[in-house]
């Protein structure tokens, strides 16, 4: 596989991410917290999303490291995102 193919498949699974956290509903936060003991379950939707964000940011992160994206373009991709998804992030 291509660096360039690479590179794709990373943003589709970012965005991905972003794109589930998004379209949370209340059957997803029910759904997640059937498997888990009581002490690890998932109090709101909002702590999964932040949680998926904090995941999509560490794959771009890592994506850096692998030099799929250098640091400008990934500051500007993630910009992009926050754009794009700014309901995940809604006290900024």
């Amino acid at each position: 596989m291509s660096q360039e193919n690479l590179k794709q498949k990373a943003q589709e699974i970012i965005e991905g991410r972003l794109e589930r956290a998004t379209n949370l509903a209340d059957i997803d936060l029910y759904q997640m917290n059937l498997s888990l003991p009581s002490d690890y379950k998932y109090q709101s939707i909002r702590e999964i999303q932040t949680i998926m964000v904090k995941g999509a940011f560490d794959a771009l992160g890592f994506s850096v490291e692998l030099g799929l994206f250098d640091k400008l373009e990934a500051t500007d991709y993630w910009q992009q995102l926050h754009s794009k998804y700014g309901k995940l992030w809604p006290n900024t």
